[in-house]
């Protein structure tokens, strides 16, 4: 809502429009008309970003497709109000960036284009409400991208709980491997010491009956 915001500052400073809570009086002293309401929509937004998801899927990362919506396609899908007359906001921008605009004080630049308006038979309120209904439209959007980007951080804390689940998970297979190889590395160690008494049982042994070799562990060498 910063467009009314501002408005409400800069209202009386400009004089090109009035805000009043208070209905303007008709001219000659007679019953007061009630002013034209802004109006504002709020619709779904699935059409537009399914019809846009298939054109940008290719360049753009699913989980923010919300973000690479033009506004113009917002203003669309929110259905904001084209004026016969063809002026809005961003065709005022435009003349206001333009060479000969940008070379003028602000109160001539501001003379000049309420001049252009008038001359065009355009109500500077249209592009009041132009200006308003397109803040609206922008809010509206912002929660809805919001929205979206909660439930996708919703779903990757998810994802993040099941990934670290299954890290605890492998970390204890990992470790059950580990002791079993300890135990494998364990009972290799003790086979080696039953290796070696055998081999010095053996030498004792060949040593006695066979006086003429000389035996060692592990092997029998002829004199």
């Amino acid at each position: 809502m910063k467009v009314v915001e501002f408005l409400k500052r800069i209202a009386s400073k400009t004089g090109v429009v009035r805000l009043s809570d208070e209905p303007p009086e008709a001219e000659g002293g007679g019953e007061r008309r009630e002013a034209p309401a802004i109006r504002t929509r709020v619709v779904s937004l699935t059409e537009l970003l399914d019809q846009d998801r298939k054109a940008r899927e290719k360049v753009a990362a699913p989980a923010s497709v919300e973000y690479t919506i033009d506004f113009d396609q917002i203003w669309a899908a929110l259905k904001i109000e084209v004026f016969a007359h063809g002026w809005n906001v961003e065709r005022i921008a435009k003349y206001l960036d333009s060479e000969h605009a940008r070379g003028l004080e602000r109160n001539a630049a501001r003379q000049a284009l309420l001049a252009l308006l008038s001359a065009g038979g355009v109500d500077p309120g249209d592009i009041v409400r132009d200006a308003v209904n397109k803040d609206d439209a922008l809010d509206s959007y912002e929660q809805y991208t919001h929205r979206k980007l909660l439930e996708r951080g919703e779903q990757r804390r998810r994802e993040i709980a099941d990934l670290e689940r299954q890290i605890g998970e492998l970390g204890a297979k990992i470790e059950s491997i580990r002791a079993v190889q300890a135990k494998d590395e364990e009972a290799f160690g003790e086979w080696l010491q039953r290796k070696v008494a055998k081999e010095e049982e053996l030498v004792r042994v060949v040593s006695l009956v066979a006086a003429e070799h000389t035996v060692e562990a592990g092997r029998v060498t002829k004199v």
